[in-house]
């Protein structure tokens, strides 16, 4: 699954597209509306959540769909260069500037390194506070009380930080991360760039450093984290975060090809009476389209989140069997075609 990616702001000249268009108070189309929007008012892009973008509008605060905001691709491009430079050994933040701060704190996390990030997010706030960056200190101070993080194994593609796990399974699980990734990069298409940092943890540990609801057993949110459970359930895990990770290197993709392909990839199987609640669903109109399950998933509960994961892999499974010829990784390197494919699976999955 795909949950929260701190971008912190970059490049500004947004603005927004459309009059009266829905300011809202989250990423779903339900969520309350706290303003309507003429075109071409300024907006500051804070960061990205899965294909929504939380922004500043004068002195409000909310969320918007990248496709409502003039020059959004902007943002990731800004977000991209900065990574690069910062790769590279680029300057250090300027001292007093908070953002800068913030955001070296964030590619310091993302780093695996949390006592640098700690640092940087509090010196942040020393300055200005914001409360996006007092949650995602809050996050990680929670991560770094675990005590995780001693224990670290390294291969070409990983960074593995494991809690109480003997060393030698340890060793074996990062074996199966190379098996995985191979074999996943191989039907996607995706080469990301620099090692994947990747987390195992009790799931005690997991709900509580993660903050994801307690139906979930993975997240990735520029790394992978994973609960761990059986080994089977723990396998499946780790592809389906694979999955995500892989996919999401190769561009912004909706939630229900994210969710359906990581569900297909990684072995999970929708059962009968999940397939059957969608089917009745999609009768008496209750079933959303494609387009309109395009943000994450890990704000529903467990019920709608079932329904959500099974209406998804059902898609993606009529994907495999109607563009056969076409293939994911054909997909993934021709993006403008999916407005068309999704139309044309609503259709199959609704029964037209």
């Amino acid at each position: 699954m795909h949950a929260l990616a701190i971008l912190l702001l970059l490049a500004a000249a947004q603005t927004v597209k459309e009059d009266r268009t829905a300011l809202r108070t989250g990423c779903e189309a339900g969520d309350e509306t706290v303003a309507l929007l003429a075109a071409g008012t300024p907006v500051a892009i804070r960061f990205a959540i899965n294909g929504c973008l939380a922004v500043t509008v004068g002195e409000l605060r909310g969320y918007l769909p990248p496709s409502a905001i003039v020059n959004a691709d902007k943002f990731d491009r800004a977000r991209r260069e900065a990574n690069s430079v910062n790769s590279k050994g680029g300057a250090a933040p300027a001292a007093k500037d908070p953002m800068k701060l913030a955001l070296a704190g964030r590619d310091a996390y993302y780093a695996d390194n949390l006592d640098e990030a700690l640092g940087l997010l509090k010196d942040s706030l020393a300055i200005k506070e914001d409360a996006d960056v007092r949650r995602f200190l809050e996050r990680v101070e929670r991560e770094a009380a675990t005590g995780l993080g001693k224990a670290r194994l390294l291969s070409s593609r990983f960074l593995l930080r494991y809690g109480s796990m003997e060393v030698e399974d340890a060793r074996a699980m990062l074996a199966l991360l190379e098996e995985e990734f191979t074999r996943i990069a191989a039907e996607i298409g995706c080469h990301p760039e620099g090692r994947m940092n990747v987390i195992l943890q009790s799931r005690e540990d997991y709900l509580r450093t993660s903050g994801m609801a307690e139906w979930s057993a993975g997240v990735y949110d520029g790394r992978i984290r994973v609960s761990l459970q059986k080994s089977d359930q723990t396998r499946m895990s780790i592809s389906h975060e694979l999955v995500h990770a892989c996919l999401a290197s190769t561009g912004n993709w909706p939630a229900w090809l994210h969710e359906g392909l990581a569900q297909k990839l990684s072995g999970q199987v929708t059962s009968p009476a999940r397939r059957a609640v969608v089917r009745e669903l999609t009768k008496k109109g209750g079933l959303p389209k494609l387009a309109q399950m395009n943000q994450t998933f890990s704000g529903l509960n467990a019920a709608n989140a079932s329904i959500a994961y099974a209406a998804a892999a059902m898609a993606v499974e009529l994907f495999y069997a109607n563009y056969r010829d076409m293939g994911i990784a054909n997909l993934v390197r021709s993006p403008e075609r999916l407005p068309a494919i999704a139309e044309d699976l609503d259709r199959l999955l609704h029964g037209k």
